[in-house]
Protein backbone atom coordinates (compact mmCIF):
# COMPACT_ATOMS: atom_id res chain seq x y z
CA UNK A 1 0.00 0.00 0.00
CA UNK A 2 1.23 3.66 -0.58
CA UNK A 3 0.95 6.39 1.84
CA UNK A 4 -2.71 7.25 0.45
CA UNK A 5 -4.01 4.37 2.13
CA UNK A 6 -2.17 4.84 5.35
CA UNK A 7 -2.70 8.50 5.40
CA UNK A 8 -6.45 8.41 5.02
CA UNK A 9 -7.05 5.89 7.41
CA UNK A 10 -10.07 6.44 9.15
CA UNK A 11 -10.65 3.64 12.27
CA UNK A 12 -12.83 5.58 14.23
CA UNK A 13 -15.86 5.12 11.01
CA UNK A 14 -14.60 1.44 10.90
CA UNK A 15 -15.50 0.65 14.65
CA UNK A 16 -18.20 2.91 14.71
CA UNK A 17 -19.63 0.76 11.81
CA UNK A 18 -19.13 -2.35 13.03
CA UNK A 19 -21.02 -0.85 16.59
CA UNK A 20 -23.73 0.41 14.62
CA UNK A 21 -24.31 -3.32 12.58
CA UNK A 22 -24.44 -4.50 16.02
CA UNK A 23 -21.22 -6.37 17.75
CA UNK A 24 -19.71 -5.40 20.58
CA UNK A 25 -16.95 -3.69 21.22
CA UNK A 26 -15.01 -6.95 22.57
CA UNK A 27 -15.64 -8.95 19.12
CA UNK A 28 -13.99 -5.80 16.90
CA UNK A 29 -10.69 -6.55 15.94
CA UNK A 30 -8.03 -3.95 14.57
CA UNK A 31 -5.42 -4.74 13.09
CA UNK A 32 -3.43 -1.81 12.02
CA UNK A 33 0.43 -1.46 11.34
CA UNK A 34 2.28 1.77 10.71
CA UNK A 35 5.50 0.57 8.58
CA UNK A 36 8.04 3.68 8.73
CA UNK A 37 8.55 6.66 10.22
CA UNK A 38 8.32 9.01 7.47
CA UNK A 39 11.87 10.22 8.30
CA UNK A 40 10.48 12.01 11.18
CA UNK A 41 14.56 12.10 12.78
CA UNK A 42 16.91 14.45 12.55
CA UNK A 43 20.37 15.13 11.95
CA UNK A 44 22.83 17.80 11.85
CA UNK A 45 22.56 17.42 7.64
CA UNK A 46 18.63 18.14 8.31
CA UNK A 47 19.32 21.63 8.94
CA UNK A 48 18.60 23.22 5.60
CA UNK A 49 18.43 27.02 4.09
CA UNK A 50 16.22 25.20 1.84
CA UNK A 51 12.87 26.72 2.00
CA UNK A 52 11.65 24.00 -0.09
CA UNK A 53 13.37 21.16 1.57
CA UNK A 54 11.76 22.83 4.98
CA UNK A 55 8.84 22.67 3.60
CA UNK A 56 8.92 19.04 2.45
CA UNK A 57 10.28 17.78 5.94
CA UNK A 58 7.26 19.95 7.61
CA UNK A 59 4.93 17.99 5.56
CA UNK A 60 6.19 14.65 5.89
CA UNK A 61 6.30 14.95 9.61
CA UNK A 62 2.78 16.81 9.84
CA UNK A 63 1.48 13.78 7.54
CA UNK A 64 3.56 11.38 9.98
CA UNK A 65 1.76 12.44 13.03
CA UNK A 66 -1.57 13.20 12.38
CA UNK A 67 -2.24 9.37 10.75
CA UNK A 68 -0.67 8.01 14.30
CA UNK A 69 -2.62 10.36 15.92
CA UNK A 70 -5.56 8.82 14.15
CA UNK A 71 -5.09 5.26 15.47
CA UNK A 72 -4.46 7.18 18.87
CA UNK A 73 -7.89 8.57 19.06
CA UNK A 74 -9.15 5.44 18.14
CA UNK A 75 -8.11 3.52 20.33
CA UNK A 76 -8.62 5.90 23.27
CA UNK A 77 -12.00 6.33 22.48
CA UNK A 78 -12.78 1.99 22.28
CA UNK A 79 -10.67 1.14 24.50
CA UNK A 80 -12.28 -2.22 24.27
CA UNK A 81 -11.77 -2.73 20.55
Amino acid sequence: MDGGTVYNTDANNGVQACLDAGYAEEDIVMDIVICGTGDIYTTESDISKNALRNWWRYETLKRTTHSTNQVLSTYTAYPNV
